[in-house]
């Protein structure tokens, strides 16, 4: 998944992730801060944070797995992106998800 997109208050947005590792990149092209949340398949927290105008953040590598296994837990799935600002005004982000196998 790459795309960069203009949203009004808050967005939803999802990747799937099969195996391997993973590389995910979220970047505030906006002039306004905004706060995300990504979850696992599992809807377990994976990393949330709050960006401001030009701030980004890169998970290189990651392995997913560490997530464990087992009661309702896993990796494999879709993951989803929660994305909203403070006052309701638009506000835009790039987005980058992929899997890589090693």
């Amino acid at each position: 998944m790459s795309m960069e997109t203009d949203f009004i208050g808050e967005g939803r947005y999802q990747f799937y992730h099969k195996s391997g590792r993973l590389i995910f990149y979220i970047e505030n092209t906006g002039s306004n801060g905004f706060i995300y949340r990504v979850k696992y398949p599992c809807g377990c927290k994976l990393v949330g944070g709050r960006l401001e105008a030009t701030q980004n953040l890169l998970i290189d590598h990651f392995d997913p797995q560490l997530h464990g296994e087992g009661y309702g837990h896993t990796a494999k799935g879709t993951y989803e992106i929660y994305i909203y600002n403070d006052d309701g005004s638009c506000s835009s982000v790039k987005l980058f998800a992929q899997s890589i196998e090693e």
